[in-house]
């Protein structure tokens, strides 16, 4: 009998077989959360007086500034803000919005602004603002992964300009 097949059959026996393809899916992406900064609570009313002198020159302010703490595990991956007044899910028309770059942490502080001339604004009341947070928004300013957002929500009472009363309820 020859040694050849005996030696065949004992380098394929020993040799290690590797799948072409392993199949190792990508880990969960984990939601972002938006939590309150102290610098601008959250879930409380806001005063926003129109007719104040505020700005550094004495005049009145242009924007409004609100802060944010976005907590999201996944530490390299990019987000997204959009920012909304009285929010519709039927016809979501954001104010602005803003890239949140990845700073290898957990959290992210996260600043941005609104315009105080804008219609919902100027014309008083007690408007909702919301941040919504995810990785990517699509078509109609949804996140891409229904799954994956997270949302801030501020109270604003804005006194017009005029002098008049706004007639929010205290107390959130």
């Amino acid at each position: 009998m020859s040694r050849t097949p005996v030696v065949l059959v004992s380098l394929f026996l020993m040799s290690c077989i590797i799948p072409t393809d392993p199949n190792i899916p990508d880990p969960a992406n984990t939601p972002p959360v938006v939590e309150e900064h102290s610098e601008t609570p959250m879930n409380r009313f806001v005063d926003i007086d129109l007719a104040a002198p505020s700005g550094p020159d004495g005049g009145a302010m242009s924007q409004e500034r609100f802060v944010a703490t976005v907590r999201d595990p996944d530490i390299e991956q990019a987000l997204e803000g959009l920012v909304y007044i009285n929010y519709d899910p039927n016809r979501p028309r954001p104010i602005t919005f803003f890239d949140i770059p990845t700073t290898m942490s957990a959290t992210r502080r996260v600043e941005f602004f609104v315009d105080r001339t804008i219609q919902e604004i100027v014309s008083g009341g007690c408007p909702i603002l919301e941040l919504h947070v995810s990785r990517s928004f699509g078509p109609n300013f949804q996140p891409d992964d229904p799954d994956d957002i997270g949302k801030g929500r501020w109270f604003l009472r804005i006194q017009p300009a005029d002098g008049s009363e706004a007639t929010c309820q205290r107390g959130m």
